[in-house]
């Protein structure tokens, strides 16, 4: 975050983190250039981890159901054990 801030011109205006504990360590890393989030870049988590929203600003995350995630895992593997066949997979989930 801190090497994107160092071009003032080309600040971003969202950042979308790979989950809700690096989005607040993006936030963290705003304040300490005197940036405000949302006023000055929006920034969105991914995994809507509890409490996110108890934070200052409140953490807008993208939820995935880990049970979904879990059952769509073991569903490959299992597959894959059985046709004794491990073929790449791409599974879209839904997410909110």
């Amino acid at each position: 975050m801190d090497e994107l801030l160092a071009h003032p011109g080309e600040r971003p205006p969202a950042v979308v983190a790979g989950n809700d504990l690096v989005a607040f360590g993006v936030i963290r890393r705003l304040r300490v250039h005197g940036l405000r989030c949302p006023e000055d870049v929006s920034v969105v988590g991914f995994n809507d981890m509890p409490f996110a929203e108890d934070f200052w600003p409140p953490l807008t995350s993208v939820h995935m159901s880990l049970r979904e995630i879990g059952a769509e895992a073991a569903r490959v593997l299992l597959h894959g054990i059985e046709s004794r066949e491990q073929e790449p997979a791409t599974l879209t989930l839904r997410c909110r």
